[in-house]
Order: structure tokens, then C-alpha cells, then sequence
């Protein structure tokens, strides 16, 4: 073993070495999660978004909007028959985003029922489908906020008593 100046000089060195190293994986680390948690990060912190994408580029990786439909209800809905049209049904629902950051707008799932609510007919309809010339204004669905949809359906065939609407994003 030695012991003096020398041995000091080596231990300060090999710290400094370790500290350093530390430093650079923990950065590693920290750029990992921000790989990784992109998303989530951008929906929590906005005003990162812009870094985030500039990141991402020379990765060929992008910064996807959220998707938490656990926080996208509807508020209402109602289906009616089309008194001028028979066997046309218009559905009539109100979305809500209960979160504090834009989404992506979900795919809405109608599942025509019988009376014995067995499924007669279903649909998933993508934000494009029912949403129309309002997905190019409104490419996300704003934080807190609603906007109503109408649909029209022709049941001619199948005779429905009831329906069911399902938020989901694919």
C-alpha cells in the first residue's frame, strides 16, 4: 500500500474520474427519461414542448400529442328517429376534456342495440369521421373544454331501440 502525497494526488484523480462519470450517466439517465416520457412531459410542461421537438429531429422520433381518455367523458347523448326520413336515426352527443392539457381527439365506438340490448350494429368512428372540416381548425381538443357531435346513421335495415357510445384512442 502506499501512502503520502503520491497516493493522494491518485485518489483525487481517480474521484475526480468517478464524479465525472457519475455526471455523464446520470445526464444519460435524465435524456433517456425525457426520451422515453416525451409525451407525458410535454403534457405537463408546455413551455418544454418546443426543446422536446427540437430533440427529437435529429432522432427521427416525434412528440405525439396525449392520449388519456380516462379524462374525456360524455356529457350527453341522444339518439332520435328522423321523422321526415324513415329508418334514419341522428345521434346527438357532447364531449368534454377534463384535462388541463390539449388531446388528441378519440375515436368514438356506437353500438346500435335491441331491446334486449344485444348488439345489432357497431361502428368506430375516427375524429376525421365526425368531426369533418372542424379537425382542420381544431386539430386537438383544447384543454377544458367540450364541443358537441352529430351524427347520422342509417338503420333501415337493423331497427334499433337502443345505442351505446365508447371513448377509446386507438
Amino acid at each position: 500500500y502506499e501512502f503520502g502525497p503520491k497516493h493522494r494526488q491518485r485518489s483525487r484523480r481517480a474521484s475526480l474520474a468517478w464524479g465525472f462519470g457519475s455526471v455523464l450517466l446520470l445526464a444519460a439517465l435524465a435524456a433517456q427519461g425525457a426520451y422515453w416520457f416525451r409525451t407525458e412531459l410535454a403534457a405537463a410542461l408546455p413551455e418544454v414542448r418546443p426543446y422536446l421537438e427540437a430533440a427529437c429531429a435529429p432522432l427521427g422520433c416525434t412528440v405525439p400529442p396525449a392520449r388519456q381518455t380516462a379524462l374525456i367523458t360524455i356529457e350527453s347523448s341522444e339518439l332520435q328517429v328522423d321523422k321526415n326520413v324513415p329508418g334514419l336515426l341522428t345521434l346527438d352527443a357532447t364531449l368534454r376534456n377534463r384535462a388541463t392539457f390539449p388531446q388528441q381527439h378519440p375515436s368514438i365506438e356506437v353500438t346500435l342495440t335491441d331491446a334486449d340490448e344485444r348488439p345489432l350494429s357497431r361502428r368506430v368512428l375516427a375524429p376525421p369521421e365526425y368531426l369533418g372540416d372542424r379537425m382542420q381548425r381544431e386539430p386537438l381538443f383544447a384543454a377544458a373544454s367540450e364541443y358537441s357531435v352529430r351524427l347520422h346513421i342509417d338503420a333501415t335495415a337493423i331497427r334499433p331501440t337502443g345505442y351505446r357510445l365508447f371513448l377509446f384512442h386507438p
